[in-house]
C-alpha cells in the first residue's frame, strides 16, 4: 500500500530521496534493524502495511512498519481528546453580582460559585456597576470590595483566590476576582 494519496502528516515514503539505510521498528514497536530502503519497503508490503517516518533528525531516519490511515485517525483522536480537556479544565466561568446586590443574593451567588468549583472550574465573578446611581471611583472599589469579600468569607474554604479585586474595564464600571479550585 505505502503512499496511498490524501492529505496526510504522516510520510509514508520520501518522495524527494530514498535513504540508503532505515531504522525500521515493527508494528509491535520492536526494534528490526537497520535495513536497507528497498527491503525495508519489502517487510512492509509483505505484511499490507505502510512504512511510516518517525524521526528524520538522527543519523539514520527511523521507519514504522504501521498503517498509516490508522496512525493518522489515532493521532487526530488524541489532540482531539486534548482539546476537549483542555478547554475544560481551563474554562472560566463568570458569576455577575450588581452594586446593589443584596445579602440574600450574594449567599446564592456564592453557593453557585461552590457548585462551580467543586466541579473543577475556574471562576471570575465580578461586580459591575451601570446606569442609575453614579459612584466615584473609590466609592466603586469600596462597594465592589464589600461584596467580593462577602462572597469570598463564604466559599474560602472551597477556593484559592488568584487575582485580588481589581477594576476591569477601561470605563472602570467592573470589578473582578479571579478564584480556582483549591488543591489538595
Amino acid at each position: 500500500r505505502g503512499g496511498r494519496g490524501g492529505s496526510s502528516s504522516f510520510q509514508s515514503a520520501p518522495r524527494e530521496r530514498n535513504p540508503a539505510r532505515v531504522r525500521v521498528i515493527s508494528p509491535e514497536g520492536e526494534q528490526i534493524g537497520i535495513l536497507p530502503w528497498g527491503e525495508a519497503r519489502e517487510v512492509a508490503s509483505e505484511q499490507d502495511l505502510d512504512l511510516v517516518m518517525v524521526d528524520a533528525s538522527g543519523e539514520v531516519p527511523v521507519y514504522r512498519i504501521a498503517d498509516a490511515g490508522k496512525m493518522e485517525y489515532s493521532k487526530q483522536k488524541r489532540e482531539r481528546m486534548m482539546r476537549k480537556q483542555v478547554t475544560k479544565t481551563s474554562g472560566m466561568k463568570d458569576i455577575r453580582l450588581s452594586s446593589s446586590t443584596q445579602e440574600h443574593d450574594i449567599k446564592v451567588k456564592s453557593e453557585q460559585v461552590e457548585r462551580l468549583l467543586a466541579k473543577g472550574s475556574r471562576v471570575k465573578v465580578f461586580v459591575q456597576f451601570k446606569g442609575g446611581r453614579r459612584f466615584s471611583p473609590q466609592e466603586r472599589q469600596e462597594r465592589a470590595e464589600e461584596i467580593l469579600t462577602a462572597v469570598w468569607n463564604q466559599i474560602s474554604e472551597a477556593a484559592e483566590e488568584n487575582d485580588r479585586p481589581a477594576l476591569e474595564s477601561e470605563r472602570g464600571n467592573r470589578v473582578a476576582m479571579a478564584l480556582s479550585p483549591k488543591s489538595q
